[in-house]
């Protein structure tokens, strides 16, 4: 016998059920995916998921399998919430990274209530955001933002002995050459200097900038800039354009949050 909650829940559904189907032309058509066709994908995510999820945890010994993980009510909590997510998720990148973060779970546990943290984060990312977060993270070590606030430096000192250099042309232009002349070899070798210093650099960069590229992912710049700010806001990245008066996001870098969550999305058994 049904509950009088349950009950209540099945007039509402038959109620906007009906108020659905009064819609022109596609009333039909949306009940059928809404209460039906949605069931049937989602089940389907779930089972796919658990099946995908047992065939990857049986490549290791039971020994590496922490089996006090599973009797922790804790952890029946945060494995239902990860099929309420799985079954909500239609992007593959997405759930892969999900089973991983539960087969972790039992393989090297973390608290439990981080875990359902770093859940709830996979949950909110653009399934792009993943790979360039694995990027910047085997990039952690690289000089590439150091050679790059390098760079903005010289360039600014560049254009600062142009500048100079223009004005004692100028000079000598309008006053007797023996007056003015003597400064002009300094600054032309100081320009030439920092022209060279600023080319060894961008080699430099040019060789380790790959993981701050929008090619690199396939993304279009624009899109690109937009997850890279997103991924900042979420914690996950952070900006160091400040130390350097960079644009905002152009010299960015992953996150303490940003290492434990790709950290925990490793796949330990292709290691």
């Amino acid at each position: 016998m049904m509950s009088n909650k349950e009950i209540a829940t099945q007039i509402g559904i038959s109620t906007l059920k009906g108020a659905i189907s009064a819609i022109p032309f596609i009333g039909g058509a949306i009940n059928e995916y809404a209460f039906e066709a949605r069931g049937r994908i989602k089940q389907e995510r779930v089972n796919n998921f658990i099946n995908n999820f047992s065939e990857y945890l049986a490549q290791f010994k039971e020994d590496k399998i922490d089996i006090a993980q599973i009797k922790k009510e804790e952890f029946g909590d945060f494995f239902e919430e990860v099929i309420i997510k799985v079954s909500k998720t239609h992007s593959e990148i997405k759930k892969l990274a999900i089973r991983n973060l539960l087969a972790n779970q039992l393989l090297r546990p973390k608290e439990i209530n981080y875990s359902e943290l770093l859940l709830e984060i996979i949950s909110n990312l653009h399934e792009k955001q993943i790979p360039i977060l694995r990027g910047l993270n085997e990039a952690y070590i690289s000089s590439y933002i150091e050679d790059r606030g390098e760079l903005l430096d010289k360039e600014r000192q560049l254009n600062k002995i142009k500048k100079n250099l223009k004005a004692e042309y100028w000079k000598l232009d309008s006053h007797d050459e023996a007056t003015f002349s003597e400064i002009i070899p300094k600054l032309e070798e100081e320009l030439n200097s920092i022209q060279e210093e600023i080319e060894t650099l961008n080699n430099k960069i040019e060789n380790s900038e790959k993981p701050w590229k929008s090619n690199t992912y396939n993304i279009p710049q624009y899109e690109f800039y937009f997850l890279i700010q997103d991924l900042c806001n979420k914690g996950l990245l952070v900006d160091n354009g400040m130390r350097y008066a960079a644009e905002l996001y152009q010299l960015v870098e992953i996150s303490q949050l940003g290492i434990d969550l790709i950290d925990s999305l490793s796949d330990y058994a292709n290691a």
